[in-house]
């Protein structure tokens, strides 16, 4: 087995942007393979041995998320919003959350996927959260969560922008739940507890995420996730946080 991970990219820009994301995460102390080599067409990492997320895995995944949420919010976000790009101090721009998702939505409901009523649900939801604290999201699905010897480890720098608390938290259940099937609501309550643990003790926002809150996000990455069902591992339909 080889002792590097090569990812190429379709542009400099693509690639340049993915250095980066991978430079701030790793500066707010998140769990990241070595970059070991970068050109404009790709990037060379270490390679991580692991396996993706699993459901066992859950309450120490969370408090990883909600341990860098925090971390970044209180040294860096406090004063972002969500409706606005934010510039780390490092040159690193985080695209802001509330546009870009409400044109992923306009586009689902222009194709049909999605009707008026939920598009207007959906988008008041987005916007609703433009004075919400800030955190981010790295699109912590599972297949970007490699559980490790020793701790989780976060691959995957392509995508980082602002969000919500408990928004990341939300895809990771969703995506495990249309990988491996619906999920059990004492471990989903279990997880969140994690996540807002961590949060607190690292010095984020009190009552970071609600279960009604993380109920919301999950029904916004579904929205936005579906159109993957039958690829990418995806086999099954999200049925809704579980009580």
């Amino acid at each position: 087995m080889s002792d590097t991970f090569t990812k190429a990219y379709t542009s400099p820009d693509r690639a340049g942007m993915a250095v980066s994301h991978h430079a701030w995460l790793r500066s707010m102390g998140a769990p990241v393979p070595a970059l070991l080599d970068a050109s404009p067409e790709e990037l060379v990492f270490a390679h991580v041995e692991g396996e993706h997320c699993g459901l066992a895995d859950f309450p120490a995944v969370a408090a990883l998320l909600g341990h860098l949420h925090a971390t970044a919010f209180a040294h860096q976000l406090r004063a972002a919003r969500l409706d606005a790009p934010f510039s780390a101090p490092n040159g690193v721009r985080l695209a802001e959350f509330v546009n870009p998702r409400l044109d992923l939505l306009e586009g689902r409901r222009r194709e049909g996927i999605l009707s008026g009523p939920q598009y207007e649900a959906a988008a008041t939801l987005i916007t609703g959260a433009s004075q919400r604290p800030a955190a981010f999201y790295k699109d912590s699905n599972i297949r970007n969560v490699l559980i490790g010897v020793t701790s989780p480890v976060l691959v995957d720098f392509d995508d980082l922008t602002l969000a919500p608390f408990g928004y990341d938290l939300a895809k990771l259940l969703v995506s495990a739940a249309m990988t491996y099937g619906p999920l059990d609501g004492s471990l989903c309550r279990r997880t969140l507890d994690s996540y807002r643990h961590a949060v607190e003790a690292a010095g984020g926002p009190v009552d970071c995420c609600s279960w009604e809150e993380l109920g919301n996000w999950t029904e916004i990455h579904d929205l936005l996730t579906s159109g993957y069902l039958g690829r990418n591992g995806y086999k099954h339909r999200w049925t809704g946080l579980p009580s």
